[in-house]
């Protein structure tokens, strides 16, 4: 990973190839609004949008990925149905939000009607279409963040599942890789 930031013209650039950076399709409504007051971008977790912001602000700073993370799902049997493997598409969203893509049979993504995060089994290419995405049709896991907060899927959480080997609450811990 690299940082970014802006340059004195109001791009954004990354600060090892010294490449312009894309993230047009990626802001929070109405952002980015600092001009030069807000030149670093912190993340919204909650949506996986961006926001400009102050550098003294220090809540956290945008990196542009080389390759995709990935992450790895913990505790659960070998033989289950969940994938234990997935990579965060940073280019990918799905209502919004981040998308984990599992690297055999499931995905993890956030539904902001039921207010979860959910490990389905339905693919990417069925979800997520030009004309917007589509409500996953199995859902073999869920993971409900505090409503007061903007967690993500990743740390130590207790996921709701309803497969053949699991049927009910477990912990499960998603956590990067480094590769």
């Amino acid at each position: 990973m690299s940082p970014i930031k802006k340059n004195r013209f109001g791009h954004l650039i990354d600060q090892i190839s010294n490449e312009t950076v894309n993230l047009d399709n990626m802001w929070s409504s109405g952002q980015p609004n600092g001009q030069e007051q807000q030149q670093c971008i912190e993340l919204y977790t909650s949506t996986g949008q961006f926001n400009d912001e102050s550098c003294a602000y220090k809540t956290c700073f945008m990196c542009k990925w080389y390759s995709e993370p990935v992450f790895v799902l913990k505790g659960l049997c070998k033989t289950t149905e969940v994938d234990e493997k997935y990579v965060l598409l940073p280019d990918v969203t799905y209502d919004d939000n981040l998308f984990f893509l599992g690297l055999a049979r499931t995905n993890i993504l956030y539904s902001k009607e039921m207010n979860s995060w959910l490990i389905v089994t339905d693919l990417m290419s069925e979800l997520i279409k030009p004309e917007g995405t589509k409500k996953p049709s199995t859902i073999i896991g869920a993971f409900q963040p505090n409503r007061f907060s903007n967690e993500m899927p990743i740390g130590m959480h207790l996921w709701n599942l309803t497969t053949e080997e699991y049927n009910g609450m477990v912990h499960l811990k998603l956590t990067g890789v480094i590769l």
